[in-house]
């Protein structure tokens, strides 16, 4: 039974994989196919606020370091002529290396302070694109970033391709995390986040702990935005906000930080809302604020494990019934 339950998770990331892959075939929408990229970015950012939150600190900084990704990925290619594949994965160094040198300083913070202090690097980072335009356009961004390139004679460019690499990205993040949520260090970062104090006194290394999951989680975010690049074929400093960040983290707590599969659970609540809504005629998407901030109080009123948690207590509280009412039965025999 334990065998099971352990493999449940695979078994789950296995059957959602072949319904991505098949979706294009079943469906050429190519509105639906530009949501669900667009969905599978959001999950990879989200999931990586996630990790960063299962060490006890809230980052509202994921953004910028999409952002750094995008930028990092965009100007090797178009001002060094690198290959963009090979761009990718440099975007995601650059995050990781740049969360590592700010993680060092300023995760010796905690909780709230730490928050806060991310909150200020989103907008440092806005203001450094801002300000140094001969490097990185300015307010006007860079334009006309190229497709990737071919890879044996296969071209990128269309919805389908973006499609295909942001679901790649979104399973090798997804499989990263769950092998994380299952090792050592993620032992490890748990009891940072519930018993930092007994944690340090076991011989755990506090900040270095905390500076690898910020920069695994930022290393995803860097790669993020370069696709994002890739696939706006423009960047500007306003594609990389603090409420880009403060969004991420409404999708993390709407869906349930507790879980691996929080973040997938709120990013698509969280983003198909707004499809759903603007096939009602005269629908005005300007209350979508409202509708976002009503569904978060009434998660964190009704079930704060979010929407995750709430199907867990329930799946747990509907077995306990069964049990108790075979018992019943049982005794009635």
């Amino acid at each position: 039974m334990l065998k099971n339950r352990r493999l449940t998770p695979n078994m789950v990331l296995l059957v959602i994989a072949i319904l991505l892959i098949l979706f294009p075939m079943l469906s050429g929408n190519k509105y639906y196919l530009r949501t669900i990229t667009t969905l599978a970015i959001a999950i990879v950012l989200t999931s990586g606020f996630r990790l960063i939150a299962l060490t006890g600190q809230l980052s509202i900084a994921q953004a910028a370091f999409m952002g750094v990704g995008a930028y990092c990925s965009t100007l090797l290619i178009m001002n060094l002529g690198w290959n963009s594949w090979i761009c990718f994965f440099l975007a995601g160094f650059a995050a990781a290396l740049t969360a590592g040198i700010v993680g060092f300083i300023t995760l010796r913070i905690k909780e709230i302070y730490f928050a806060i202090a991310t909150l200020a690097l989103n907008e440092l980072f806005r203001l450094i694109w801002v300000e140094w335009d001969t490097l990185f356009g300015g307010p006007a961004g860079i334009v006309n970033i190229p497709s990737p390139d071919p890879i044996l004679g296969i071209h990128f460019g269309s919805v389908v391709s973006f499609y295909y690499i942001a679901v790649l990205l979104l399973f090798s993040a997804t499989a990263m995390m769950l092998r994380i949520e299952r090792s050592r260090i993620g032992l490890i970062f748990s009891s940072i986040r519930e018993f930092d104090t007994l944690a340090a006194s076991l011989g755990v290394n506090l900040i270095w702990e905390k500076v690898k999951a910020f920069m695994i989680a930022c290393f995803f975010a860097g790669m993020a935005g370069a696709l994002y690049a890739h696939l706006q074929h423009f960047i500007s400093p306003v594609d990389f906000t603090l409420m880009d960040s403060v969004m991420f983290l409404l999708y993390g707590v709407i869906g349930g930080l507790e879980s691996v599969w929080g973040p997938a659970v709120g990013c698509t609540v969280m983003i198909f809302i707004p499809v759903g809504l603007r096939l009602i005629p005269n629908y005005n998407p300007v209350i979508e604020p409202i509708i976002f901030g009503g569904i978060l109080i009434l998660v964190m009123r009704f079930c704060p494990g979010g929407l995750v948690g709430l199907f867990q207590k329930l799946v747990s509280d509907l077995k306990k019934t069964e049990s108790q009412k075979g018992e019943q039965e049982h005794a009635a025999a």
